[in-house]
Order: C-alpha cells, then structure tokens, then sequence
C-alpha cells in the first residue's frame, strides 16, 4: 500500500487568454500555460524583450493579495505555492528596459494531490473458464482520482492488462474494473494505480488461474479455425487429499477408537453448474493394522466464486485387516460396507485447499451389523 504523500500540483487554468491579449505596442509576445506536476509558468515571447516581469496574486473572498513579483530573463517560471485560487501577469520589458504593455489576468487554482491508496480488493483469484464473458474486480481504498489509470501488471515484466472499463467513484475510495476474457491470461498480478497528479501505487496479488490443466489445455490445442467449446475436451478437475481420519465404533465411542490417516484421489466434472458429478478412490491405513479401501460417488456445489466447495459422498469399501497385526473383534474379518459422507473444501491459496467433514461407514457383517463414524481433516491438491 503507498503511503499517503502530499504534493502541490498545478491543475486548472479557469481563465484563458487571448492570443490578442498579448501584443504589446513596441514589443510583441504569446504567452502560454502548461501545467506540470512542478507549477511551472511557460510564455513565449517575441523579438526585443529584455526580461519580464511575473505578478502573482492570491484571491481570497474576492480580495487579491500580491504573493510574488520578480524578473526573469527566461521564458518560464518555477514556483511553489500552497493550495488555494491565484492570478498572474506577465509585463515585458524592452532592451532599454522600459515596460511593455502587461497581458491580462490568468486565474489557476492549485490543489493538493495525494499519493492512491488500495486497501482491499476482491476476488483476489479469477478462474478462467469458457463460459464466462467477463471478470469485475471490485477495489476499495483511497484518494483514488477520476481520470486516474488502473491496471493489472505481472511483476518483473513489462506486460500490462488494461479493464475494459473503469468506474471510479466521486470519493475515490471505491472502484470497479470490469475485464474481457479475451484479455485476460493466467498468472499473477499486480493492481497498479496512476493518479492523474503521476502519483502512484502498487497492490498485490491477484490469481488469475485456469479451471483446470485439462481445460487450459484444450483451450490451447483446440484445431484451428474451431473454438475450444467444440474440442472433445472435457472441464475436469483432479483432486488428490491427504486426510486425518480417526474411527469411532457406534456407539462404543470410548472402547474402539483408532487414528489412521487417507489418502483420496478423484475426479470430478467442472462446468461451472451449480452441482457437478465425479467418482473417487481412496484408501486409509489405522495404526492397529487395518486398511480400508473405497470408492464413492461425488456430488459437488460451488460457492464464493468457485473457492468453496461442499462434497457429498456415496459408496462402498472394504476394509483388510493385515495380516499377523491383533484386531477388534469386530474387524478382523474381510466386511464389505456402505460409505455415505460430507465435507467442505476452501481453496485458500491457487489450487490447494483445506477439506473438513466426516464420513459414516454401515457395515455388513454376517452375525453383527455395526457402524463406524469417520471425522476428516486434511490438505490437497487440485493437479
């Protein structure tokens, strides 16, 4: 975030003066105004002028106080001066030094410029995907001006991506980008803010990220000439988890509980619906020696721009004890069960992600049926 510094710029001219205004009886001259970040007065003068001589005066309620009178043998003039309405006129004087006629009054007005400031902005990742036709990036912060150039630029490089459109409130401490998905590539990315005063500032970092490598990668091969859509690509997402996985016994909560961990792979479709559908495999290892292998069905929903996801899961398994390892009375026989499960999934950095939920295993047993509850808690990765 920049920090905020206060500079003087030189921004309105509310008075222009005629080209007539400036021809002198003896002596002709034209006289100019550009305006500069370091108030500088420019004029261009004619033939025979010795030096001029500069008259600035502050209007305060209608009353005008001298604040500067000098003479400069240039055809320009630095100054600083505080923020507030002034006036100015410039006297030529010929090579006997003998004054010219003055051109008239020019009113400015000086006001203070401050250095933008961002302060939040959102989403801080854009997944790329076909069927969205734009992106907005909403920015809160500060001392944002009107006029001012926004952008996004990927550090280290020259490459800049410019918004479509830009709306800046009157305040300028809220703004809205709104980017094409033509012009959007992945990566990461600086948001980069330009004051119309050339102050400036840097903020960071936006994600922008394809759905997946196989849908980036049918974006890239698609023939020529057919758009990817057409492609027989499919939007698939690869998930692979490592999972924290203790066993509880229904209801012998205290006598049978054991630790193990799981290690999840799956896939699943990535269309942008509201639910999509996948399978998973998965297999656990518990610390007395048994393992348990599953394969479910998964239904997915999204939230929060595609970065929170809820799983739901629907299977079976079958668990193995290992051989020579002393087991639960329970689950020293091979058992076929049924898995039914819930977990949440946030994407907190790119493509890993935290899931948290539990699964309910139903075994069948030929002289006892008996449940098992498996809370989970892990890391992964989406490849």
């Amino acid at each position: 975030m920049g920090n905020k510094k206060t500079s003087w710029l030189y921004i309105f001219i509310l008075t222009l003066v005629p080209f007539s205004a400036l021809h002198a009886q003896d002596s002709s001259f034209t006289m100019e105004i550009t305006t500069r970040f370091i108030q500088r007065l420019t004029w261009t003068a004619g033939e025979h002028v010795l030096h001029y001589e500069v008259i600035i005066e502050r209007t305060d309620e209608n009353i005008n106080s001298n604040v500067l009178q000098e003479f400069t043998a240039e055809t320009f003039m630095e100054i600083s001066l505080p923020p507030g309405d002034y006036r100015f006129r410039i006297v030529p004087y010929d090579l006997l030094n003998r004054p010219g006629a003055s051109s008239a009054w020019v009113s400015f007005m000086i006001r203070p410029a401050f250095a933008p400031e961002i302060e939040s902005f959102s989403p801080q990742v854009f997944t790329l995907r076909r069927n969205i036709s734009e992106y907005v990036l909403n920015i809160t912060g500060k001392n944002i001006s009107q006029g001012a150039e926004i952008f996004l630029r990927r550090p280290g490089t020259a490459q800049t991506i410019h918004p479509a459109h830009t709306a800046i409130a009157q305040d300028g401490s809220t703004v809205t980008l709104i980017f094409s998905a033509e012009q959007m590539e992945h990566g990461i990315f600086l948001l980069h803010v330009i004051n119309t005063s050339g102050l400036e500032t840097s903020f960071g970092d936006l994600v922008v990220e394809p759905s997946s490598r196989r849908e980036f990668a049918a974006d890239v091969d698609a023939p020529i000439g057919m758009p990817a859509a057409q492609t027989h690509f499919h939007s698939l997402d690869i998930l692979l988890g490592l999972n924290w996985t203790p066993l509880f016994e229904i209801p012998q909560f205290d006598e049978h509980y054991f630790d193990g961990a799981t290690l999840r792979f799956g896939i699943i479709s990535s269309n942008n619906s509201m639910f999509n559908i996948g399978f998973e495999l998965s297999a656990a290892y518990y610390l007395f020696g048994l393992m348990l292998f599953e394969n479910n069905f998964l239904l997915r929903t999204c939230f929060l721009d595609q970065r929170l996801f809820v799983l739901f899961r629907l299977g079976t398994g079958i668990t193995l004890p290992a051989a020579g390892q002393s087991m639960p009375n329970l689950l020293d026989t091979k058992i076929v069960y049924a898995n039914a499960g819930i977990s949440v999934c946030w994407f907190f950095f790119g493509n890993f992600y935290i899931e948290a939920g539990a699964n309910y295993s139903y075994k069948f047993a030929v002289e006892n049926h008996f449940s098992l509850l498996r809370p989970m808690i892990g890391v992964g990765v989406r490849l």
